[in-house]
């Protein structure tokens, strides 16, 4: 197995683990803003949003958790964003430009 699809399949594992308290933190916020808007003070939306969630209670750790799951999620696509090439990228390149008129190497 090659270290790029090696990179690509820890990227793929971690990205759902890292989603859902985001996700969960985004949605948490957002419906309480509106709920607020409308004066309805919904606090146990507050709660789940810092991260108390019942009888696992996050909140001391919850803002360190999403920060260093989403600095891991976007150095990982980073890294393989900035990987380098695909295999086989550069070979069919050149076989383009072989193989398009104007190219042709005439021994100079």
């Amino acid at each position: 197995m090659s270290r790029r699809h090696l990179r690509r399949r820890i990227h793929r594992a971690l990205v759902p683990i890292a989603a859902v308290p985001l996700i969960i933190t985004a949605l948490s916020g957002s419906i309480y803003g509106l709920m607020l808007a409308n004066n309805i003070d919904a606090f146990w939306l507050l709660k789940v949003h810092t991260g108390n969630f019942g009888m696992l209670n996050l909140q001391p750790y919850y803002s360190a958790i999403i920060g260093i799951l989403t600095l891991i999620i976007a150095i990982s696509g980073v890294g393989l964003l900035l990987g380098g090439p695909r295999k086989g990228a550069t070979s069919l390149s050149s076989k383009a430009k072989d193989q398009e008129p104007g190219y042709e190497n005439h021994g100079t």
